[in-house]
């Protein structure tokens, strides 16, 4: 970053010279100016580091998303080739289990055929039980099998789904999310969407703005089309009390948090969001992001927070 350093007018003054009034003034105006440019590239300067800082915390939050999601895929990968890899094998050492005990019955019926041994009905029932008993087994270990390829698809599915609606949510918001105004994260079979501060509301309102509005209808755009999930809507405020006109409509932080979520949801809903799907929940000040001493803060808490969770966890670990 390039740092100018001006010398006052006075220094252009000699001390045995006698500088005119206009000199000087035209001097000065054009100190003035200098310094105006230079305080101008000083402010463009930290403009640059504060949007450079910012995207390579944006790239960091998607490298950290990529490589949890491909931890979650191998790990789920891993249980089931395990799972798979022990059910194999207890089929297979059931298999040769029963097939030993069926040579051994074989064996002992025509010993006591040749015996003409009165014990050779209750052999013959032996044989046809155990055969059974193999059939039995065979078949609960194929339909285990076939149940965990079955949940291995679906986690499949399921992380495929959710990474799908991600893009469309990136996609959709590329705007706000340059613009700091959203923020998009995933979690490990969540997503949840950070909508900041005036982008849905003016301050001290409940009532969506035309651009939160417009917002809005970008996001149902993509959760009308998820599948298997919740959508749960949160809104939070800073630590500032209500006051003035505004207490008569909501005489705490509480019933603005919760007004605004309900808001939303209702929006949402007009946009073909299923309701089924849809909670709103209001969270005051408790749960800040950030710190309230500051005005930055506390536009980062207020916010409403759009998490899709899942209806049911697919937990590989819990076949049987």
């Amino acid at each position: 970053m390039t740092r100018y350093l001006f010398l006052a007018p006075a220094a252009f003054l000699l001390p045995a010279c006698v500088v005119s009034q206009s000199t000087y003034d035209f001097l000065k105006a054009d100190y003035d100016k200098l310094r105006s440019q230079n305080e101008a590239n000083e402010k463009k300067a930290q403009e640059l580091s504060a949007d450079l800082d910012a995207e390579q915390k944006r790239a960091d939050e998607l490298n950290a998303r990529n490589a949890a999601l491909q931890q979650d895929l191998e790990q789920t990968s891993e249980r089931l080739r395990q799972r798979t890899a022990e059910l194999e094998e207890r089929a297979a050492a059931e298999r040769q289990s029963a097939a030993e005990r069926v040579r051994q019955l074989e064996a002992e019926i025509q010993k006591a055929k040749s015996a003409g041994s009165e014990q050779v009905t209750a052999m013959v029932s032996e044989l046809a039980r155990v055969q059974a008993q193999a059939q039995e087994n065979e078949q609960k270990s194929q339909q285990e099998l076939a149940k965990v390829k079955e949940q291995a698809e679906l986690a499949s599915r399921k992380l495929n789904e959710l990474t799908e609606t991600y893009d469309g949510l990136v996609q959709n918001l590329k705007t706000e999310i340059s613009e700091q105004q959203v923020q998009i994260r995933q979690t490990l079979g969540r997503i949840q969407i950070d909508l900041f501060d005036q982008i849905l509301f003016d301050s001290g309102s409940a009532d969506l703005n035309a651009k939160g509005q417009g917002v809005l209808k970008k996001v149902a755009a993509i959760l009308k089309k998820t599948k298997d999930r919740r959508v749960l809507v949160e809104g939070h405020t800073d630590n500032q009390k209500i006051s003035g006109r505004l207490t008569d409509r909501f005489p705490t932080n509480w019933e603005l948090s919760t007004a605004r979520a309900v808001n939303v949801v209702r929006f949402l809903e007009g946009q073909g969001v299923p309701p089924k799907i849809l909670t709103a929940a209001g969270a005051s000040y408790y749960r800040p992001v950030a710190d309230n001493a500051g005005e930055k803060g506390r536009s980062r808490n207020r916010r409403i927070e759009i998490s899709l969770i899942p209806e049911e966890v697919v937990d590989t670990k819990a076949v049987k």
